[in-house]
């Protein structure tokens, strides 16, 4: 217990501890110093295992990490089925790397987490420690554009590009950052598939996630049905 106390000098707060206490109800959550710098969570089932960050404490990245955990509570594992259904499905597991779907799972999750996080009192600009950077830029959109289809074949790591790069601007907290012309090219550089992610994502908003009797599944279902459309009309290489 002193060892427990003494990994989560600096990340506690009046903020977070009542969070804490609760999932500590919930989970058997063990406690480990990370080898980075900066938290880290890996859970199966009710085992959880946190690692805290020693070197620079901040009750701002821990309580991230319970909100991550917060989301399993409420029986939300919509990253998990995503994953599933992607990879029992060739031509999607194929479609999409590794990095692209950790990073779609992060931005589904993190729209969730945001408001939350805001309501306990912490500053939207310590929700991510990207906040000050945008997540697209002229140059960004140029490369895009040259990239994305030669000879009406796409590429595909420009179109894990344009999808990953969808997420990122979705799920930006930062007010400052007007995203709109760069949605405007999107669409125009592929309509069919900026529609599919869209609907992916406005049905992903309208899910509340503090109602035990919705089902995410038709949502992930519609998704990776409407992506493999495309792909009939779609070469990727």
């Amino acid at each position: 217990m002193p060892e427990k106390i003494e990994l989560l000098k600096g990340s506690i707060d009046k903020r977070n501890k009542g969070l804490w206490v609760s999932l500590n109800e919930e989970f058997e959550i063990n406690l480990y110093k990370s080898p980075e710098d900066n938290y880290l969570l890996n859970f199966k089932d009710n085992l959880v295992s946190l690692y805290i960050d020693t070197i620079n404490p901040s009750p701002e990245a821990f309580v991230h990490e319970l909100l991550h955990l917060e989301l399993r509570r409420k029986r939300i594992f919509i990253s998990k089925d995503l994953v599933n259904t992607i990879s029992i499905n060739e031509k999607l597991d194929y479609l999409f790397s590794k990095t692209l779907e950790e990073h779609i799972c992060n931005c589904i999750e993190h729209i969730k987490m945001f408001d939350v996080f805001i309501d306990m009192g912490y500053e939207s600009s310590t929700f991510l420690s990207d906040f000050a950077e945008p997540k697209m830029t002229n140059d960004e959109i140029l490369n895009l554009r040259i990239a994305y289809k030669q000879n009406r074949i796409v590429d595909k790591d420009a179109l894990n590009f344009y999808i990953g790069k969808f997420f990122s601007m979705k799920a930006c907290s930062n007010p400052e950052f007007n995203y709109e012309t760069y949605y405007y090219e999107l669409n125009k550089l592929d309509s069919k598939l900026y529609y599919i992610l869209n609907h992916f994502w406005v049905e992903w908003l309208n899910f509340d996630i503090n109602q035990p009797d919705q089902s995410y599944q038709s949502i992930i279902n519609d998704f990776t049905t409407e992506l493999l459309k495309w792909l009939e009309n779609n070469f990727v290489i």
